[in-house]
């Protein structure tokens, strides 16, 4: 298993909020390449991400073996100032800290800003 690291570190630390979006918070991006919890090969030209361990882990369904979890695969429809991109869930987010931390691949990342931002703070997302 291979954690989500995204090339320049982008982390999502979300809350619960509005009826239009689920969770809310920070967004960074992390070097996403090799194989995921999911058992899916990351490459970081895919738009993918990893949540946080605190969600894949209590996920309803997740059991002991991670490529089984109902979370993999699911998709995600992030918006950062009027800018959105829908990813899949391929990987465990080991160094995420809250419920509610993504990394992305920087491709990704990149459909919301710039690498170079870094970290995005406001960033909405819900399941699609």
């Amino acid at each position: 298993m291979v954690s989500l690291k995204l090339a320049t570190a982008a982390t999502i630390l979300l809350s619960a909020v509005s009826s239009v979006f689920a969770f809310t918070g920070e967004e960074q991006v992390g070097d996403g390449r090799g194989i995921g919890s999911c058992g899916t090969v990351i490459n970081d030209s895919d738009y993918s991400a990893a949540v946080a361990h605190a969600l894949f882990d209590t996920y309803p369904g997740a059991g002991s073996n991670p490529n089984a979890n109902p979370i993999c695969g699911r998709n995600l429809r992030l918006t950062y100032q009027g800018r959105s991109v829908t990813v899949k869930v391929v990987d465990r987010c080991a160094d995420c800290e809250g419920m509610y931390n993504v990394d992305l691949t920087s491709t990704a990342f990149q459909q919301l800003a710039p690498l170079s931002v870094g970290r995005l703070f406001g960033v909405q997302w819900d399941w699609v």
